[in-house]
């Protein structure tokens, strides 16, 4: 399997993380959420999980992105996903993640959501 890591960008107040590799355990998805604390530390809640280059994860990495979610929106932000592949939107439809994540085609997509 591919080793997790991710990248940042800051779009206005947008943050964008890049996912790439797998999120097979809770300790890889830690970084990621201490991540999004520092931001929100500084005000900025809104995140945009793009996954072009994820490959899969477990119920550990469905966990991870549904803690960002959660702090994203206890504290008045929101956390979306786009560009995701055919696997893992089978696992967010499975999960019914879809119900409550909003999912985006792009990142463009997704950071203009925001800037409505």
């Amino acid at each position: 399997m591919v080793q997790f890591s991710f990248d940042i960008s800051e779009k206005e107040n947008v943050v964008v993380f890049y996912l790439k590799g797998s999120l097979m355990e809770s300790d890889n998805g830690s970084l990621m959420l201490a991540t999004a604390d520092a931001f929100i530390q500084k005000g900025k809640s809104n995140f945009v999980l793009c996954l072009n280059d994820f490959v899969y994860m477990t119920s550990s990495g469905l966990s991870t992105i549904i803690n960002m979610l959660t702090k994203a929106r206890k504290n008045n932000g929101d956390a979306v996903v786009c560009s995701i592949n055919e696997k893992t939107n089978e696992v967010l439809t499975v999960t019914k993640l879809t119900s409550v994540l909003k999912v985006f085609e792009n990142a463009e997509e997704a950071i203009n959501y925001f800037n409505q």
